[in-house]
């Protein structure tokens, strides 16, 4: 417990840094140049990295599939219920994105390198895939619809980087096409900056934000529908898949533990991008983060480990 605790503490260091350092030097940290870098350079080369470091098996593929499955049918019914609870468009579109993107990437793949080892690194990397596949297509829609026209929305999907680089790195892999090891080291680094600096990013974003932003309902329904319905839905398509596909306890475990991951920060940097209430989403992140660090020990000493 105190591993899982302790491993945890120096992953989320990484946000008092961000903290720390927009509260001392204010403006001169310009946040939103730091999204823009995140979301177009170090995140894309997290996905190809984590896609090139082992061949992928149909296995690690259809766990993926699972985890997409599972929040695109707990958004649907979200869709549902936002348009008839909810008017402010960009309210809505918190409602409705934000409780099934969870933090599958900086926090997801390295706690799964700290309980499972590097033999985890594939299969967690598959599911942050998926749900980076997710919150790059459905989640720019969402977040741009509080602002944008459809038209445009689905235009600034196309923009994204890290969904063409993702599905060039899935076709490598399957072809069994190698790079070149100095490609590859300079990808790896990138892939462990991005991890860092997306942390870092969140505490910049967290020291903007004051008790004004504060929405108890925004943040028990984040905190909700993360911890209690996506698990769930996750563990439902889990056990009807089992009946088809000879997924292991140990890709079950890996499966529910991306599941249980907080709100993601990803959240924060499109919210940010596409003009729709990021502080609001960012106090929703932080206060999902809080919950996570007090339940989930507990969750994880029954069901994980």
């Amino acid at each position: 417990m105190f591993e899982f605790y302790f491993s945890i503490l120096t992953i989320y260091a990484f946000i008092a840094g961000g903290v720390l350092l927009k509260k001392i030097f204010k403006e001169k940290i310009d946040t939103q140049s730091v999204a823009l870098l995140t979301v177009y350079f170090f995140q894309p080369m997290l996905v190809f990295w984590g896609l090139s470091s082992t061949q992928l098996g149909m296995n690690v593929f259809n766990l993926g599939i699972v985890y997409f499955i599972s929040v695109a049918v707990l958004a649907i019914i979200f869709v549902g219920l936002g348009k008839f609870f909810i008017r402010d468009p960009k309210i809505r579109s918190i409602f409705i994105f934000s409780g099934t993107s969870g933090n599958t990437g900086n926090l997801g793949i390295p706690l799964g390198l700290t309980i499972f080892g590097p033999t985890s690194l594939i299969y967690t990397t598959m599911i942050n895939f998926a749900n980076v596949f997710w919150s790059f297509i459905f989640g720019v829609y969402f977040y741009s619809r509080g602002k944008f026209s459809i038209p445009q929305s689905i235009k600034n999907i196309f923009k994204m980087p890290i969904l063409w680089v993702g599905g060039v790195a899935i076709i490598l892999n399957f072809l069994n096409i190698s790079m070149n090891p100095k490609i590859e080291a300079f990808i790896e680094i990138g892939g462990h900056a991005s991890i860092a600096i997306q942390l870092f990013l969140f505490g910049l974003f967290l020291a903007e934000v004051k008790v004004k932003h504060f929405s108890l309902g925004i943040n028990l329904w984040g905190v909700v529908s993360k911890f209690v319905f996506l698990p769930l839905v996750g563990l439902f398509f889990l056990k009807i898949s089992v009946g088809y596909l000879p997924f292991s306890q140990f890709e079950q475990k890996l499966l529910l533990m991306q599941c249980l991951m907080p709100l993601a920060v990803n959240n924060i940097n499109l919210a940010s991008l596409y003009d729709c209430k990021h502080k609001i989403v960012t106090q929703q992140v932080f206060f999902s983060t809080i919950v996570f660090l007090v339940l989930a020990p507990i969750v994880f000493y029954f069901f994980i480990f």
